[in-house]
């Protein structure tokens, strides 16, 4: 994109990543996005990219409780999570 290399330019110190502690699974809702699989491990940032209709609002609603899913699974700490509403998702 910048019309040069500039791996050298930012150099990241390896790191050890720790347990995992989120897992999606083939998460769906019919019509918004599908078979959304990925997980995050403690001490690890994420983000969801992606162009505006792409679902990414739709996935993060669906993980935090404010949607529910048509079909796949959330796992927090290996265990399996049902979000009943957002209020309820701090204590998973």
């Amino acid at each position: 994109m910048v019309g040069r290399d500039v791996a050298n330019l930012y150099v990241r110190d390896p790191i050890e990543l720790g347990e995992e502690v989120l897992r999606v699974e083939g998460l769906t809702r019919y019509g918004e996005f599908r078979d959304v699989s990925f997980s995050v491990h403690r001490g690890e940032i994420i983000g969801l990219a992606g162009l505006v209709g792409a679902g990414r609002t739709e996935v993060a609603n669906t993980i935090f409780g404010i949607s529910r899913p048509d079909r796949g699974s959330i796992l927090v700490e290996g265990r399996p999570v049902s979000i009943g509403s957002p209020s309820r998702r701090h204590q998973c």
